[in-house]
């Protein structure tokens, strides 16, 4: 997964608010990720069986398995060479909740409301990627219309 470019990178978001999920997805659908979404642990495991992806934005609270769970199950169900790294997507910010967290298998911690450039950032060190010399401001997103109306219209 060394030097991917964003484009090439897959990345799944695992969440079960309708609305985190279309904002999230709007965000990495900006910065040049291809991006699929699923609302719970099952359909996580469900879409590996499928494809593999590169990363996992995986909330911890989602109904039928939980983000903690379907973690510790990636982690013994598949072989290290094809796991993909997880990224824990929460509003629970707490040092606890990080410990616990990194102890289930998560590479790395996101706090909610995520900022676009805090995400880029992270993306970009578990990818292994060098920032763009020429890439654009980062955008400060609230919501999903916040993106909306940056886009241009056609």
């Amino acid at each position: 997964m060394s030097d991917k470019a964003s484009g090439s990178a897959r990345i799944m978001i695992a969440e079960d608010d309708e609305s985190n999920r279309k904002t999230t997805s709007a965000m990495l659908k900006h910065l040049g990720y291809s991006v699929d979404a699923v609302s719970n642990g099952k359909e996580v495991l469900t879409a590996l069986d499928r494809q593999p992806y590169d990363i996992i934005l995986m909330n911890l609270r989602m109904p039928e398995m939980n983000g903690l769970e379907a973690t510790r199950l990636i982690r013994k169900r598949y072989p290290l060479n094809m796991q993909p790294k997880i990224i824990a997507h929460t509003a629970t910010a707490t040092p606890e909740c990080r410990d616990t967290c990194l102890k289930a298998g998560m590479n790395d911690f996101v706090a909610k409301p995520v900022k676009m450039d805090d995400l880029a950032k992270t993306l970009s060190k578990h990818l292994q990627l060098s920032p763009a010399s020429n890439e654009e401001p980062p955008l400060r997103l609230t919501s999903l219309m916040d993106l909306e109306r940056q886009q241009p219209t056609s």
